[in-house]
């Protein structure tokens, strides 16, 4: 039995008849009949029933045809492992894009002569980065988080059955005005979402994706501003607060050994 013959039962059960079955495969009729004819007498029952009006599968074509699915479906798969291991392939999904520059560049570097290979990093939060990790659609997730948040990141990767490694305590630099109410008594991260985020804009770099990936900023209470001094007069005068870059020296060694898997 050849894996196209059940390629050819699958589209003429698909279309109805022999004669538009035949057209969508580009194959003459009388030997797209014939295959399905020599199919048939191997298997050991009619997988159609012939009328006027086209054909219908027979209650053991209906099985048949599930079946066949199935192989066809296993079979495309089978072959795309020899693509996969030809293609170098690393994907990365971070909360901390500043932190993962340096080691994707290198990573990038180091293979830039390699014949086939597929690098990415793109951005996310906690859930989707957890989930994403969890399905298998990338190797590598780096997630940022306060100290506040450790509980309900180890309960995440557990539900997640993930293996989380701490990579490296990094430096937030926020800035208030003097006398900010966040800074009364004991300071935490997760005050900050009671009040408003300066954002940058026009500046090729977005602090949101640094600490917001910590799920410390509040989405509904953002300022978007391109321009320095106002971004200063706003922080210095009003309860709004801005985050510079974190800053790490993690190299690109250290963080291939960290993961979520």
């Amino acid at each position: 039995m050849k894996i196209n013959v059940l390629s050819y039962a699958l589209t003429v059960e698909e279309c109805g008849s022999f004669n538009k079955a035949s057209s969508k495969l580009y194959i003459s009729q009388p030997n797209l009949s014939l295959a399905i004819q020599s199919l048939e007498k191997e298997l050991g029952y009619p997988v159609f029933n012939r009328t006027n009006q086209g054909v219908q599968l027979t209650e053991k074509g209906k099985e048949f045809i599930i079946f066949a699915k199935n192989i066809l479906n296993n079979y495309e798969k089978m072959m795309t492992v020899r693509d996969r291991f030809e293609k170098l392939q690393y994907h990365i999904v971070t909360a901390a894009s500043s932190i993962l520059e340096e080691p994707f560049y290198t990573l990038c570097m180091e293979y830039q002569e390699y014949p086939r290979f597929q690098f990415s990093m793109t951005h996310n939060t906690a859930m989707p980065l957890l989930e994403e990790v969890y399905k298998g659609t990338c190797e590598l997730g780096v997630l940022l988080y306060s100290n506040g948040q450790k509980v309900e990141i180890n309960e995440l990767t557990v539900k997640y059955h993930l293996a989380m490694k701490h990579v490296k305590t990094v430096l937030c630099n926020i800035n208030f005005r003097e006398g900010h109410p966040a800074l009364e008594e004991t300071f935490k991260f997760e005050k900050l979402w009671n009040y408003p985020f300066v954002d940058y804009t026009g500046s090729g770099f977005s602090s949101y994706h640094e600490i917001g990936g910590a799920n410390i900023i509040n989405p509904a209470r953002i300022i978007y501003v391109d321009e320095r001094e106002l971004r200063c007069r706003l922080v210095s005068r009003t309860n709004a607060y801005r985050s510079l870059r974190l800053q790490s020296n993690l190299k690109a060694k250290k963080q291939k050994e960290s993961s979520y898997s």
